[in-house]
């Protein structure tokens, strides 16, 4: 673990008022759990979370507004692409429809 990785546990702690040991532990021991052992991953594995987390809530906001009917599993359809793969085949899908 890099020390500003440490450091960030701690600014954490601070953030949060909770300036036991315990909870620094656990901090740390989540990190490590996720192979997060230097402040770059840190900020990428948050970054990734926060894209999931969006896409994720996206996702549950569209299935809550349409109703069941033609088009009602496009989700699924699209379920075992990654991000950047359904991006490309939109990309693709709308190459000079819009010249």
């Amino acid at each position: 673990m890099d020390v500003e990785l440490f450091k960030e546990a701690l600014v954490i702690c601070a953030d949060k008022g909770k300036l036991q040991f315990n909870f620094l532990k656990g901090i740390i021991n989540n990190w490590l759990q996720k192979n997060v052992t230097s402040y770059e991953e840190l900020k990428s594995h948050e970054l990734q979370n926060r894209f999931t987390n969006s896409v994720s809530k996206n996702n549950n906001n569209i299935q809550k507004t349409y109703k069941k009917g033609a088009g009602a599993n496009v989700n699924n359809s699209f379920a075992g692409y990654a991000p950047d793969e359904l991006e490309k085949i939109l990309l693709e899908s709308q190459k000079g429809k819009f010249d």
